[in-house]
């Protein structure tokens, strides 16, 4: 989808939304040190695991969302921060409104 020579190091998979303007989108860029792999979702993204899921990012983490999130947990959650003890290091949390925690 994108104009030679610029686009030379990418390979791109988009489809057109049907009677509208979006699109959904599968994107490489293989530049040296510019490496990712992109996803454009014009409206959901819906991901379904049989069995595990593992993540693993080397540098920083970022997630943003422009509403409301919901997690549900069936059995356990372990959150570590720094060390499996991380007194003496930082942790923040701001509720703007309501919170509630059951133990």
């Amino acid at each position: 989808p994108g104009d030679l020579p610029g686009t030379k190091t990418q390979m791109t998979i988009r489809s057109k939304t049907c009677k509208g303007g979006g699109f959904n989108e599968l994107r490489f860029e293989d530049a040296t040190g510019n490496e990712q792999v992109y996803i454009h979702a014009q409206k959901n993204m819906d991901t379904e695991v049989l069995n595990n899921r593992t993540t693993d990012v080397k540098v920083d983490h970022t997630e943003t969302t422009g509403n409301n999130q919901s997690i549900t947990i069936g059995l356990g959650q372990t959150v570590k921060v720094g060390k499996e003890n991380a007194a003496g290091h930082d942790q923040t949390i701001t509720v703007a409104h309501d919170r509630s925690i059951t133990v």
